[in-house]
């Protein structure tokens, strides 16, 4: 996915020492991505379906190796900053969560 192929995002948050950025954005009605940037060298570091629901909250672990995801889907996902693979699904019963 391009940059130029999305709307807009409707979830910003910044890693704790400045060097990433994460945007949640919709493509369609069931895929959600996110996107990680990295600030210092101005690149997009990956870009994958994260969810099919709305994401409600992106949050970063204390050593930004990690990118912490819940979702509208019942789901909470784990992302690793380097390669932006999730091999942790959560789910949940909740129709909101925040992370």
């Amino acid at each position: 996915m391009n940059v130029d192929e999305f709307s807009g995002c409707y979830r910003v948050k910044f890693s704790n020492f400045g060097k990433y950025v994460a945007l949640a954005f919709p493509k369609s009605q069931d895929e959600n991505y996110i996107m990680v940037y990295n600030l210092f060298d101005q690149n997009i570091k990956y870009n994958t379906i994260a969810h099919q629901g709305i994401i409600n909250s992106l949050t970063w672990s204390s050593d930004d190796e990690f990118l912490l995801t819940a979702s509208s889907d019942q789901t909470v996902r784990v992302f690793r900053t380097f390669c932006g693979r999730s091999n942790t699904e959560v789910d949940h019963h909740l129709q909101v969560l925040n992370c």
